[in-house]
């Protein structure tokens, strides 16, 4: 094993070892597959593993277990998806690097291209045929899900003696937990924010944003400016747009954060954020954008373009758009004059994002459970997420990562200048993604009815009536 430098005090668990506990086995049924027949008795022998783990931060900065028994030679599968090229060779250094601290592990990772249904479809199948993975990739929206049939191992006992809760901003820890307990550790934070043209700014007269998230543009000066950054040809015909993006079903949800919504009812079958008032006001704003001050195209602009958002950033096409962070990566390397700042702020509302990620978890059920804790506190290490960070396609999940002496060491030239002060939009300014409390199911139910009101030109009233009425039937087990 590698010289370790002990930068946490070498921790033993002071309680002994307790007997295995076992859940009865029960029937699960893959998510998002309707009406589908295929379902199988999974039996999750939950070991608790409470037996005296010592930790460690290595010199590059990957918290390890310093008294792993490295003795025999085991193999680790792990299953997740592919997040872009740069997170993948991310992922895979990181493996190859965890495999020169315990050369006793090897790794098998076997990455699909879906991260909704397909990725957690996919798990399910797995479990019910007793060939799941070890460790995996959880959606956030998809915690509820697993834990609920008891396919994925509670945490909570020991993830204190590696990590501190204190440490991790609300929305990453709001993702890692259900019902107070832990089921995962997030290795990152990513959420919407705007993106902006600096030379399109320059040749509107326009002036930028401000990256303080305390300064975010009120609605009004965000229609103003976006107003000014629509252009026109002799013919009357936009060629370039002021904003685009906030259509998307899944980014406007950000807006919900900004008026504090709840979305279900305490009891757990009411999906209840459709009798706030600012709900409608939120879809209202958004396409009005296009339907009333024409400065914005529809969601499929897109696609009749060829073009995705930072493309038609680059060519001057759109002015502005909402993104989220992991668009950073590409918007810088295509070479555009770009900055970011907060979402603007609706009437009544207050600066605020969303914030999620996907979990790293084990299996209840893994044979390897020793080597899966040290692959999930190597994953869950600073280290391993800040690679990404100064890469711009991540922005941090701990607080400690916020500090101005540790922000010096991962804000790049892929950071836009006034970066570090936007930056703390993500650790003070967000919380958890509504789709993420919602669920994978019913978040699919609201993005149809949000294409239904946006594309298809439906009634708002019905659209929302038939949202609450579908995701309530998700809710009640219809």
């Amino acid at each position: 094993m590698k010289k370790v430098l002990i930068m946490l005090v070498s921790v033993v668990m002071l309680f002994s070892m307790t007997a295995c506990s076992s859940k009865k086995s029960e029937e699960i049924q893959e998510p998002g597959i309707e009406n589908s027949e295929e379902k199988a008795s999974v039996s999750s022998e939950v070991p608790q593993k409470t037996d005296g783990y010592e930790y460690g931060v290595t010199e590059d900065g990957y918290t390890i277990i310093t008294n792993l028994d490295t003795s025999k030679d085991v193999t680790l599968t792990m299953a997740g998806w592919e997040g872009g090229p740069s997170e993948t060779d991310n992922l895979n250094r990181a493996l190859e690097l965890f495999s020169e601290y315990y050369p006793n592990i090897k790794v098998e990772y076997t990455p699909s291209a879906d991260s909704g249904e397909g990725h957690h479809g996919k798990i399910m199948t797995m479990f019910a045929a007793d060939s799941a993975p070890d460790v995996f990739y959880c959606g956030s929206s998809y915690v509820h899900n697993f834990v609920d049939r008891g396919i994925i191992y509670d945490i909570t006992d020991i993830f204190n003696e590696a990590f501190s809760l204190d440490d991790y901003i609300p929305a990453a820890l709001q993702c890692m937990q259900y019902n107070g307990r832990l089921y995962g550790i997030t290795s990152c934070n990513v959420g919407p924010q705007l993106y902006y043209n600096k030379d399109l700014f320059d040749a509107a007269g326009v002036e930028y944003p401000s990256p303080d998230p305390g300064k975010a543009w009120t609605w009004d000066e965000f229609i103003d400016a976006a107003s000014k950054l629509t252009v026109k040809d002799e013919n009357g015909k936009v060629k370039q747009y002021g904003f685009y993006g906030l259509e998307d079903s899944e980014l406007l949800t950000a807006y919900f954060n900004q008026f504090d919504m709840k979305y279900i009812s305490d009891d757990g079958k009411e999906f209840i954020a459709t009798d706030d008032p600012n709900f409608k006001k939120i879809f209202e704003n958004i396409k009005a954008l296009r339907t009333e001050y024409g400065i914005s195209p529809q969601a499929a602009f897109t696609e009749s373009a060829g073009m995705n958002n930072v493309q038609m950033l680059l060519t001057g096409m759109v002015a502005m758009f909402v993104e989220g962070s992991w668009g950073m990566e590409e918007t810088a390397e295509s070479g555009v004059n770009f900055g970011v700042a907060p979402l603007p702020v609706m009437d009544g509302g207050h600066s605020a994002t969303w914030g999620q990620a996907h979990i790293h978890s084990i299996a209840a059920n893994t044979k390897h459970f020793d080597e899966a804790w040290a692959l999930l506190c190597f994953l869950g290490s600073d280290e391993y997420q800040l690679n990404m960070v100064r890469e711009g396609l991540w922005t941090p999940n701990k607080t400690s990562c916020y500090e101005p002496d540790v922000i010096k060491t991962w804000l790049t030239d892929n950071h836009p200048d006034g970066y570090d002060k936007f930056i703390y939009y993500f650790k003070d300014y967000s919380s958890i993604a509504p789709q993420t409390v919602m669920g994978g199911e019913a978040q699919d139910i609201f993005t149809e009815e949000c294409q239904a009101y946006f594309d298809g030109n439906e009634e708002l009233d019905s659209v929302i009536q038939e949202m609450r009425s579908k995701i309530d039937g998700v809710y009640n087990g219809k």
